[in-house]
């Protein structure tokens, strides 16, 4: 009683000093910006909505209901499937470039954020195998299935459990969108990062001047960041004409690779 006791001090105890996780979140804002950090955000966020689903699809199980363990278990496998493929390519081609990278600035965030992704899913590996052999157990008759006993019954709380369960599943798993951040230049669709000569023996154009020209013609602003292309959802955007050609910095939300710009600043060459 007394090591139980002193666990729930401690956890209290670490609930009313929450500077150490202040820190860390303020550590990661630091180094870099809300576009390299907000993918860990969507990996946590969907990996969580998985072990909700795999504990309650355990739940349903162990409580003898298991011809209902469909209703959570169809959704745990999309989900599942999805989050840990999306945490996987998230390392290869998003943070481990960054740490193995030539910009010194970016390798101590891009190990970070790495590890960090990488401690995620395999934490999340480890419940899904232990919720897998324990409902395993029940289904083949290893274990028994708990019943409910009265109100005051095991499976009564683990009926409590299902329910704050399928919330959090149902909270965790709504899609999230938050500006970001890039730092590019100004293009055109038809041009990209490669402006072309108007005429032959020409010369190429200068950047500004090609990007107003293509424009004109038929072309879409696009902004060029990181050797990426991203479409520009509000052509209309007056700063877009303001700033063609030019090295910016673009702040906006991203979807399918397409920036709703919310503010355009220069930035110097």
């Amino acid at each position: 009683m007394e090591t139980i006791r002193a666990h729930r001090l401690a956890a209290r105890d670490a609930a009313r000093r929450p500077w150490p996780v202040v820190f860390a979140w303020a550590y990661f804002i630091w180094t870099g910006n809300i576009s390299t950090i907000w993918p860990l955000f969507g990996v946590g966020n969907q990996l969580l909505a998985v072990v909700a689903l795999a504990v309650a699809t355990t739940v349903v199980i162990n409580i003898g209901r298991t011809k209902y363990a469909w209703i959570t278990f169809a959704p745990l496998c999309f989900i599942s499937v999805t989050t840990l493929t999306a945490g996987y390519l998230n390392i290869t081609t998003n943070y481990w470039p960054m740490a193995t990278g030539s910009d010194p600035a970016l390798q101590v965030q891009g190990y970070v954020n790495s590890i960090c992704t990488a401690v995620m899913l395999v934490c999340v590996v480890i419940i899904l195998i232990t919720t897998s052999l324990r409902s395993l157990k029940v289904i083949t008759g290893r274990m028994p299935a708990m019943t409910t006993v009265g109100s005051g019954g095991a499976g009564l709380a683990m009926l409590k459990t299902l329910s704050i369960a399928i919330v959090i599943s149902g909270v965790m798993s709504m899609p999230i969108t938050a500006e970001q951040t890039w730092t590019g230049k100004i293009s055109d669709s038809a041009c990209n990062a490669k402006h072309q000569e108007a005429a032959e023996n020409e010369g190429v154009m200068p950047d500004k001047e090609c990007t107003e020209a293509c424009v004109r013609g038929g072309s879409l602003y696009a902004l060029i960041a990181d050797g990426k292309v991203f479409q520009i959802a509000n052509q209309k955007n007056a700063d877009l004409v303001a700033q063609a050609g030019q090295r910016v910095k673009v702040t906006g939300e991203l979807k399918d690779k397409t920036i709703t710009i919310s503010k355009i600043e220069r930035v110097a060459e």
